[in-house]
């Protein structure tokens, strides 16, 4: 056998096809497969050989990527592509569902309706609707070609949530009880630990049974203090990235990555709680008690004017509540003497 054919026997053993050793060597695809035959090859065998040798080496390079994306969450997926020395297409394959954390993208519910235009949509419908449920608000959107609950639920965390961004507080029911007040610095951990475990799923309702079970802030919250699922994630990721060389540069990073999430102490605020912080910030300032000048007048560890509100079911309410009618706004006491609001 001459030193060319044996070459060509060695490129067909490494898994060339005869087409490709034929155009290396300048001769035809026939006269490689001779020089195989004559020297016992059998092209099949050759042909399942390769197969089976491309089978494990993408094997080891989803391994490869795999584990990288575990170390690395804070990754691009083209950086991942460079790592393992391939392409984006081979990178989304072997990471499945963990794409979703190297990879922001937009819910369907995301696009459509702006979010003023449903909140407008939502007015409207309360200013002659009898019953303020979610179902109501369905059958009346879909008569006239809108989004209905589901899209509100999405879009602001919760039905209630959707009703009192569209300044419909008073048709929110008290749930009673005391709530857990979580700060937006521990949020941001939670998701952020989400991101960083290796789970099954990264979707947001993975987080809202993954926060459940280890009582960190559920995903409504989240949504409604933090934003959107897709921004949450976006600023999570350039949290992770910021993590991997920390330093002391972003403030606001460093205090979410001192957080072990569901380990920072909670308050409670109860009704009453709520009520007598009201009373004590109207003590100290003058004029009406706005939500702002509340906001801009209690001590740090007051509760949020928006815990007020949702113990009180509005802000006229808790006012009212705490017996200081005659400090709300002009505008506000004009739909506390209609009506408009009912004491919670």
């Amino acid at each position: 056998m001459s030193n060319r054919d044996a070459l060509m026997v060695s490129g067909l053993r490494a898994g060339l096809t005869l087409q490709a050793v034929g155009d290396l060597y300048g001769v035809s695809r026939e006269r490689v497969r001779q020089i195989a035959v004559k020297q016992g090859l059998v092209t099949s065998e050759l042909r399942r050989q390769a197969s089976q040798q491309w089978d494990r080496y993408e094997r080891r390079v989803a391994r490869h990527i795999f584990g990288v994306s575990l170390s690395h969450p804070e990754l691009t997926l083209e950086e991942l592509a460079e790592w393992a020395e391939s392409d984006v297409d081979t990178v989304r394959a072997a990471l499945g569902h963990r794409v979703a954390v190297h990879e922001v993208s937009q819910n369907s519910w995301s696009a459509g309706l702006p979010d003023d235009e449903l909140l407008e949509a939502l007015r409207e419908w309360a200013a002659s609707a009898t019953s303020h449920g979610g179902d109501e608000y369905t059958s009346w959107a879909q008569e006239r070609g809108l989004p209905g609950k589901q899209t509100v639920q999405n879009r602001f965390g919760g039905w209630n949530n959707g009703l009192i961004a569209a300044g419909l507080s008073q048709h929110v029911r008290d749930r009673g009880g005391l709530r857990p007040v979580i700060s937006d610095e521990e949020m941001w951990a939670s998701v952020l630990q989400f991101l960083r475990d290796d789970l099954t799923s990264y979707s947001f309702q993975s987080y809202e049974a993954y926060a459940a079970e280890r009582q960190m802030a559920s995903g409504a919250s989240v949504r409604v203090r933090l934003g959107s699922w897709a921004t949450i994630k976006e600023q999570v990721r350039a949290l992770m990235r910021y993590a991997v060389d920390r330093d002391g540069s972003w403030e606001w990073a460093e205090s979410i990555l001192e957080i072990v999430a569901g380990d920072a102490p909670r308050n409670t605020v109860s009704r009453d709680q709520a009520v007598e912080a009201i009373r004590k910030v109207a003590e100290r300032i003058d004029g009406p008690v706005t939500v702002m000048a509340y906001e801009d007048a209690r001590d740090a560890d007051d509760p949020h004017a928006s815990i007020a509100q949702k113990r009180l079911g509005s802000w006229i309410n808790a006012v009212a509540e705490a017996g200081l009618t005659d400090r709300l706004s002009g505008k506000s006491r004009g739909k506390w003497q209609r009506g408009e609001y009912d004491v919670a």
